[in-house]
């Protein structure tokens, strides 16, 4: 799916969830991905667009943002990627 309509999708979900709940916290976490098996640069690109995406998203309605990609790569220190996987 495009990245525009990733966010016109998202926001429309977003926005629906609200008219049907106004009082609730919406909790958006990060796509993640761990850079192992077929992982390449152009996967990581249209991830991290999609990331900043859901930033974007979290800040303009409010929500509480996990930031997962840090907390994945954080734990990459523990043991590398493919036996996270």
């Amino acid at each position: 799916v495009s990245l525009s309509a990733f966010e016109d999708e998202y926001r429309s979900l977003l926005n629906r969830t609200r008219v049907k709940n106004p009082g609730c916290l919406l909790i958006l976490m990060e796509p993640f991905l761990l850079r192992a098996g077929g992982v390449n640069e152009a996967w990581i690109q249209h991830l991290q667009d999609r990331q900043k995406v859901v930033r974007h998203l979290a800040e303009e309605f409010g929500a509480l943002f996990v930031p997962c990609q840090s907390a994945m790569d954080a734990v990459l220190h523990r043991a590398p990627a493919e036996e996270w996987a």
